[in-house]
């Protein structure tokens, strides 16, 4: 699978990488109204320390020794085998 993100640029340019991440579509609801949206999710279970080490210090967790899931922006890219 490769996982495509975009860059801040004023034209379309993408950060392109691998990744054996789990992907999950889940729907979000909004507790107020109850308005609703589906997302895509990310859970990487070998996730090491580098840009996660915030999430591991915050969660109170050893590096790679939970999943750790984000969701995708709106403008992420993802392309896999079907």
């Amino acid at each position: 699978m490769v996982a495509c993100h975009r860059m801040p640029y004023p034209y379309a340019v993408f950060s392109c990488h691998t990744t054996t991440a789990a992907l999950y579509a889940v729907t979000l609801a909004g507790a107020e109204d109850g308005t609703k949206a589906e997302a895509m999710t990310a859970c990487h279970k070998d996730a090491s320390p580098g840009i996660f080490w915030p999430t591991y210090k915050k969660l109170g967790v050893a590096p790679g020794t939970v999943p750790v899931c984000h969701f995708l922006p709106q403008d992420s890219m993802l392309w896999m085998r079907k």
